[in-house]
């Protein structure tokens, strides 16, 4: 199972950007957030990696939505992924061990 936070930044057309809303609280997969400036965060939920591409470039192609940003992606270890959830990262980004967590911690972040 994958868990996506996303933030997306929608069309200034207020027309263009309500379908766009309306649209992605018809897709099964997505829980929306609250619109705030043209910003509108989600949380997608698919049951693997292939299926999270898919609809991120699902996301991408729709006409009121001009960026996405990934906040969180996070993968369950028992569904089959062979990755854990820290493990699998975006890509270019460095694995956080336990020990930075911990220091972040102790130092307020």
């Amino acid at each position: 199972m994958s868990v996506c936070g996303l933030v997306l930044t929608l069309c200034d057309d207020s027309q263009l950007r309500a379908e766009t809303i309306a649209e992605l609280g018809r897709w099964p997969q997505i829980s929306l957030g609250e619109e705030e400036f043209n910003r509108l965060p989600l949380v997608l939920d698919t049951p693997s990696r292939n299926e999270d591409r898919a609809l991120l470039n699902r996301l991408e192609a729709m006409p009121g939505v001009l960026m996405v940003e990934v906040a969180f992606v996070g993968f369950d270890e028992h569904s089959g992924n062979s990755q854990s959830s820290r493990s699998a990262a975006i890509p270019g980004f460095p694995e956080i061990s336990p020990d930075t967590q911990k220091d972040d911690r102790k130092n307020g972040f």
